[in-house]
């Protein structure tokens, strides 16, 4: 069972790359639009601070149920875990290690600085001055915050384990890891950090809170368990109760506790007796829930791909869905054209983005489209393959209001769809390679259809060639001299599972899953050369150039080129 959501591999950055149109070296990363998967969130007084994909967001949170955002912070990674510290935000962020986050003004935040010693960040606690990390191969680590914008590593204890949770308070933190133990330190000498006891069980420890000298354990598919604490040196259970789902984060309200059950959403647990906590309700959310926080009467629980829902938890019909607030994207494929880039979501259609300028992008527009597979971009009007839905030609010349123009039926699964040389080229699965006129584009007519044998998945044009992939691996490359009856120069075959094609002149850009991105030249459209493979560590998964831009949705490392 993975840490938290098993889909998180799912691509979720769009990366601006200044490349020159025939290099594949020294990229360099302009800017992102970093939604993603909300699986962090913590909350002091009215304020709520939620891990956004590689992002963190603020929002203030009413009694009466409502949630507006009011700032928002791109940090280098995946936000795993958050946690507010009077004026600061401190970001767990894997890889990218511990991130300060200032938040003095919601509606500005600011990063500070960071730390990152090598190991994976998984969740932090702070206490005054002090930050205690919950980091791959230690036991424990302690940062001095006197200076935010640099902290300092003053303690760390190695370990073979990884701690993934941690909760600091009255002198002592609390630390769960991959093994399924829990360990208590005392900390009042934050520079000199001692165990007192330590409780072990099977599978990991997802989360720990600590209230009136009991620990509560979030342990996976084996629900969650009570510790006495009360004496640090000698740490017993208390009790435990089994839930439906795998119990994930914690939320501590009174004699209830608050339970992000992954897939199973948000379970309700008295536990007036610690010694025999009981589930009382549930309620599924709809997405993967991975952590909760209480705001009474409130339940804010961070459900991945469904964004952070507001419950509800105390009704007498059970805990009630409130509302939705920063529902996130799926993000899997991209395209751009001057200043409007549209972002393929697989959960909400097609997002409309103003990237003027590259280094900070804002989603102002949306087309709310069933099974959109692919889209491309051109002078106002985006095309969406839509799989068995055919294909969808909108005008979006004002962004913010995009519309729908028409719809047309194939007879494959359209897959990609290519706006060239006044034309519309359809990559229709097992359908072939199909060619629209466009001089009515609220009527696109067929003018031709080619046969390729394997089912294709993706294609592009330029300069009077389209490269076409097919799922067998290969690279084909079509003459557009005649655009009405196109004909097959070459192929080439390829590593990897091609799922998106972008020319640039005579070089075209593969995207090829985990085999990375592969370089190919059309100089010689008989005989396509393969120039080189750029790995990308998570897989890349779309590819699309603007002018010396190449864009890259690619997985939850972003690209590392």
């Amino acid at each position: 069972m993975p840490r938290l959501d098993p889909r998180r591999w799912t691509p979720l950055l769009l990366l601006l790359i200044a490349v020159a149109a025939h290099a594949v070296e020294d990229l360099t990363v302009l800017g992102r639009w970093a939604n993603g998967p909300c699986r962090a969130i913590t909350l002091a007084g009215d304020l709520a601070a939620v891990g956004n994909g590689a992002a963190v967001e603020l929002l203030v949170v009413g009694l009466d149920g409502t949630a507006t955002a009011v700032g928002k912070v791109v940090l280098p990674d995946v936000v795993e875990h958050v946690t507010l510290a009077d004026t600061l935000v401190l970001a767990s962020c894997g890889a990218a290690g511990l991130q300060v986050v200032h938040v003095g003004d919601p509606h500005a935040p600011r990063r500070l600085g960071g730390w990152n010693g090598g190991g994976a960040v998984n969740a932090a606690a702070a206490v005054g001055r002090y930050a205690f990390l919950a980091e791959d191969a230690q036991a424990l680590r302690v940062l001095d915050l006197a200076d935010p914008a640099t902290p300092v590593s003053v303690a760390d204890l190695d370990a073979e384990f990884d701690a993934l949770c941690i909760a600091a308070g009255g002198g002592y933190a609390y630390v769960g890891d991959d093994r399924g133990d829990t360990r208590v330190y005392d900390v009042v000498d934050a520079r000199h950090p001692e165990q007192t006891d330590w409780f072990g069980e099977s599978g990991a420890v997802y989360d720990v809170a600590v209230a009136g000298g009991v620990c509560w354990l979030a342990q996976g598919g084996l629900g969650v368990i009570a510790l006495d604490v009360s004496d640090p040196y000698t740490v017993t259970e208390l009790g435990r109760v089994v839930l439906p789902s795998w119990a994930l984060g914690l939320a501590l309200d009174g004699t209830l506790l608050y339970v992000a059950a992954a897939g199973g959403g948000m379970d309700v647990v008295t536990i007036a007796d610690p010694a025999a906590p009981t589930r009382l309700s549930g309620l599924v959310t709809g997405g993967y829930a991975g952590a909760v926080v209480a705001k009474p009467p409130l339940a804010l629980v961070a459900d991945s791909w469904r964004g952070v829902r507001l419950v509800v938890p105390l009704t007498p019909a059970g805990p009630q869905l409130l509302g939705t607030v920063l529902a996130r994207a799926d993000a899997r494929r991209v395209a751009a054209s001057d200043t409007v880039a549209a972002v393929l979501d697989l959960d909400a259609g097609v997002r409309l983005l103003d990237v003027a300028p590259p280094a900070a992008p804002l989603e102002v527009g949306a087309l709310h489209l069933t099974r959109a597979r692919s889209v491309d971009l051109v002078e106002g009007l985006l095309a969406v393959a839509r799989e068995r839905d055919g294909w969808t030609l909108a005008d979006v010349s004002d962004p913010s209001a995009p519309d729908s123009l028409t719809t047309v039926d194939t007879p494959g699964l359209a897959r990609d769809v290519e706006l060239a040389v006044g034309r519309a080229w359809v990559a229709d699965g097992d359908g072939g390679l199909r060619v629209y006129g466009l001089d009515d584009p609220a009527a696109p007519d067929l003018r031709a259809a080619l046969t390729l044998g394997a089912e294709l998945t993706a294609l592009d044009a330029a300069d009077g060639l389209l490269a076409v992939a097919d799922a067998a691996g290969a690279l084909h490359v079509v003459s557009l001299a005649v655009p009405d009856a196109p004909t097959i120069a070459g192929s080439l075959p390829l590593d990897g599972e091609p799922s998106a094609v972008a020319l640039n002149g005579a070089v075209a850009a593969v995207a090829c899953g985990a085999a990375g991105v592969a370089m190919v030249s059309l100089a010689d459209p008989a005989a396509p050369l393969l120039l080189t493979t750029v790995g990308v560590a998570s897989g890349a998964y779309d590819v699309a150039w603007d002018g010396d831009r190449l864009a890259v949705a690619c997985g939850d490392q972003g690209a590392r080129v």
